[in-house]
Formats: C-alpha cells, sequence, structure tokens
C-alpha cells in the first residue's frame, strides 16, 4: 500500500473505533447503563484529547501497517537464507565463499582508492560506487553476504511466532528452527571470511609482484588499528554497519512493497511499447526479472552507499564513524599482514583476529535485533510472550550445542519445515 491509503486506513479505524464508543451510549439494554457509558465516553474522550499531541504515537499507529508489510516481504525473503539439509548447508557455503571472492577483491580496490589525491567527498562516492557494485554483483551471480541474513529472518522468525497458536506451541520446535537459522548464519560467516582473507592476500601478492612495490605498506598501520578494539572504535563502527544492514532490509522491503502496489511487474509484462520493440516474451521475462531482483538490486546498491560515505562524511564533519564488516575485516586483515611483511607480534595477531568475529558478532546482532523489534511492533507482539521461547533456545542449545553449527538431521526437522513453510506465499520470491 501506499503511505496515502495507509493514513486514510488509519483514519478510518480511528473513526469506526469513535463510532462504536458513541453507540455504546446510544444503545442501551437497562437504565442504569446510562450512566456507566456516558461515564466511559467521557473518559475515552479526555484519552483522546490527552494523547492528541503524542508524537511518538502517532509515528507507531501511522507506520505499523507499512512496517508489516515490509517485514512480510522479508519474512519471505528469509526463508531462504534458512538451511535445513546438509545440501543446502554446503549450498549455503559455496554461495558464502563466492561473496568473500568478491569482497576480498573490493578490501584491495578500496585501499587502492585511498591512494587516489581528492576531496572527501570524491573518496565518498569511489568507496560508495566500490561496495555498491560489489553487493550488487554478488546478489546478481547469486553469492551471499553473511550479515544480509540477519535482516530478513528476523522477520521470517517473527512471522512464525505471528502465526496463530505457534507462539503457545512447544518451543522446543521453534528452538529446532532457530537452531536451522544459527548454523545458516554461522556457515555464512565462515565462507565469507575463509576466502576473503586469502583473496585479498593472493590480490595485494600478485600487484606487489607485477608493479614491484608493496602498496600495503602504507596503509597496513592503519588497518591493523583498526581492528584493535582498544585502540579503535571496532565494535561502534561494527554496529553502525549492522544498524546499515538493518536499514538495508527496510529498503528492500519498501520496494517489494511498493513493486507489488503500483503493478509495476504486470505493467512492463504489458507495456506496449517493450513489446513492439522486443517481444511479448522479452517483455514477460523482464516483468519476472524485476519482480524477483530489483528490490534485492536496490538494497545492495544502497547498502553499500551506506558502508562507503560513512567515513568520508564522518571525517569532512569531524566525527570518527566508520564502519566494520566482519568480511571486509578479514580481507583488511589480509592486507595489514601483508603490508607489515608478516612481521607482527603475537598480541596484534590474536586480538586482530578476534576482533574479526567480534565485528560479525556485533553486526548480526544488532541488524537481528532491529528488524526483530521493527517485526515484533509490526505484529502488535509483545517481547514478554517469547520469555519462555528464548528460555527454550537456551535449554535446547545445552543439551544440542552441534546442531547450531552442524546440520545434525532430528525428528523436529520436519515440523521446523511447516512452521518455516507457512511464512512462503503462493509465490515466493527470492532475494
Amino acid at each position: 500500500i501506499s503511505g496515502k491509503i495507509n493514513q486514510s486506513l488509519l483514519k478510518i479505524r480511528q473513526q469506526v473505533q469513535r463510532i462504536f464508543e458513541i453507540i455504546q451510549l446510544l444503545v442501551i439494554d437497562e437504565e442504569k447503563d446510562v450512566l456507566l457509558n456516558s461515564k466511559q465516553l467521557v473518559f475515552n474522550i479526555l484519552s483522546y484529547k490527552s494523547h492528541r499531541n503524542n508524537i511518538s504515537e502517532l509515528i507507531n499507529d501511522s507506520t505499523r501497517l507499512i512496517s508489516h508489510l515490509i517485514t512480510n516481504h522479508t519474512a519471505e525473503t528469509g526463508t531462504h537464507y534458512i538451511t535445513s539439509s546438509r545440501k543446502e548447508y554446503m549450498t549455503m557455503f559455496y554461495k558464502a565463499s563466492g561473496g568473500g571472492i568478491i569482497v576480498g577483491a573490493l578490501c584491495v580496490l578500496k585501499m587502492l582508492y585511498g591512494y587516489i589525491p581528492g576531496s572527501d567527498f570524491s573518496h565518498a562516492f569511489l568507496y560508495s560506487m566500490n561496495y555498491a557494485m560489489g553487493f550488487v554483483m554478488i546478489y546478481l551471480m547469486g553469492f551471499t553476504l553473511a550479515t544480509k541474513q540477519p535482516a530478513m529472518t528476523a522477520a521470517t522468525m517473527t512471522k512464525v511466532l505471528a502465526e496463530e497458536g505457534n507462539i503457545k506451541s512447544s518451543s522446543t520446535e521453534f528452538a529446532h528452527l532457530v537452531s536451522k537459522l544459527f548454523r545458516s548464519q554461522f556457515i555464512a560467516f565462515v565462507g565469507n571470511v575463509l576466502l576473503s582473507f586469502p583473496i585479498a592476500l593472493l590480490i595485494i601478492y600478485g600487484l606487489d609482484v607485477f608493479f614491484s612495490q608493496n602498496l600495503a605498506i602504507e596503509r597496513s598501520d592503519k588497518l591493523l588499528k583498526d581492528l584493535d578494539p582498544f585502540k579503535s572504535k571496532a565494535i561502534l563502527h561494527a554496529c553502525i554497519a549492522g544498524f546499515y544492514l538493518f536499514i538495508s532490509g527496510i529498503i528492500s522491503g519498501n520496494i517489494g512493497n511498493n513493486s507489488v502496489f503500483y503493478q509495476i511487474p504486470e505493467r512492463i509484462a504489458k507495456s506496449i511499447s517493450i513489446s513492439r520493440l522486443f517481444g511479448k516474451n522479452f517483455a514477460k521475462g523482464l516483468s519476472k526479472y524485476y519482480a524477483k531482483n530489483w528490490p534485492g538490486i536496490v538494497s545492495n546498491f544502497w547498502f553499500g552507499v551506506f558502508l562507503g560515505a560513512t567515513a568520508p562524511v564522518g571525517l569532512f564533519l569531524g566525527l570518527d564513524l566508520d564502519i566494520r564488516h566482519i568480511t571486509f575485516a578479514a580481507g583488511n586483515l589480509a592486507l595489514g599482514l601483508y603490508g607489515k611483511d608478516f612481521t607482527i607480534d603475537s598480541y596484534t595477531f590474536f586480538i586482530s583476529l578476534v576482533t574479526v568475529f567480534l565485528i560479525g558478532f556485533f553486526n548480526f546482532l544488532v541488524s537481528f535485533s532491529l528488524s526483530m523489534f521493527l517485526a515484533f511492533r509490526s505484529r502488535k507482539l509483545n517481547f514478554g510472550q517469547v520469555g519462555e521461547l528464548y528460555k527454550g533456545i537456551f535449554r535446547y542449545f545445552l543439551k544440542h550445542p552441534l546442531k547450531f553449527f552442524f546440520p545434525i538431521r532430528s525428528g523436529l526437522d520436519k515440523k521446523a519445515d511447516e512452521l518455516m513453510s507457512n511464512t512462503k506465499s503462493a509465490k515466493p520470491e527470492e532475494e
């Protein structure tokens, strides 16, 4: 739906509620109800008046329906990021490995762009296009960037809980579904990191051989310092990246919502000009391609812009702003080590290695938490309602820790798949 229709529906809902409250006074069964209903009407009017200028309630009411539709789109997308079988688990690893290869190259490109003389905004443009084109390439080639998943899968988890009866059902079944989600995230992290590190190392070595110059020397100190949480704001910057991941999920859902509302795929398929120039089959193919890929392309593009522009804009404003992403952190670690000719003390190496995974943890934590909060809010779920589920997840982890990391078969697989299948639409779209 559009923002205008959303506001109209909100107004209609409020008016219907108030009409109902007035009718309670006009239509009564017993004489004594006149006084009671009159008092209640006065209290309701006072309540409306007292909350009339409440900005937070206005924002909440105005955005709840839109956020519901946005998270509904991301929930359908999130089902593709949860692996069930060993085959899907390994497929996720291969896709993440492909993403790691591209990110390894992006790390080197960003470092080289930093040597180009220019203003902060010229560097912001170069960095943004570097990230954006890389992320779009990862998406279109069917690869995976691990941290893009939490924003999608959080909505999936919430939609599962929102299904009638699920939130009151056995927490063990939901805990098993969470274990499948966690191991999918885990193997995606592994695939990204395992490939981005050696690819960045291989490329910088190739450039060294070709140009007879170690291009990472000047940047190595900063690259390694940025991976020390005690000497830099690595954790804060990882949280900023997590926030951008959350925003990119919203963008994807919003584009998907607008695409459905304005019937853009249908318009492309029925476009007379496109059909005349390229044929009806091309128009239909373009329509399907748009419906399937456009939200992902736009969200990945803007995610890249956010990541690339943050540091230069922060520098321009005099603020210590930057981003840290686990896959790029692994690539930067490789460049830092090569720039130092692998002669660093053990403390620097181990703190950098640990920080890479800390960055990944906070990338995941922030994006997943914000997405879960938005999804809960859009479906009017109370966080207190799932307290028992969280306890069940923890108990399940203590009992079956390996299931959170490896695709071990379980008798609950079928039930977990049934819970997840309810989140899919009749025509699911892949992200």
